[in-house]
């Protein structure tokens, strides 16, 4: 591990986590009558035309924010939408890659 780069997780970090959350929660949050939101969780986003939860997790949120606060390439091999979705929500898709196991 020694030959890793740990890269600090601050209040930068912080704000696009908070950009890229707001952005996911204006698309998806379930809404009451009035309009107000009824969940406050990513596990509980749902798609609005299936009614399916979108299965993002908070730590999708917070290693996408990361590549985004230093610009870094994504590599993942989670083909779950919910990873997806974070990152057209962070407009990032076109930085990540996607590998197959």
């Amino acid at each position: 591990m020694a030959g890793y780069e740990v890269l600090p997780v601050d209040h930068n970090t912080g704000r696009t986590f908070g950009e890229i959350r707001g952005a996911l929660f204006a698309q998806y949050a379930p809404r009451d009558r009035r309009g107000r939101m009824t969940r406050k969780a990513p596990e509980d986003l749902i798609e609005p035309t299936t009614g399916k939860t979108l299965g993002i997790q908070e730590n999708d949120l917070w290693i996408v924010s990361v590549a985004v606060q230093y610009d870094l390439k994504l590599v993942t091999n989670d083909r779950a939408e919910g990873i997806r979705r974070v990152l057209t929500a962070a407009n990032y898709l076109q930085r990540a890659e996607f590998w197959v196991a």
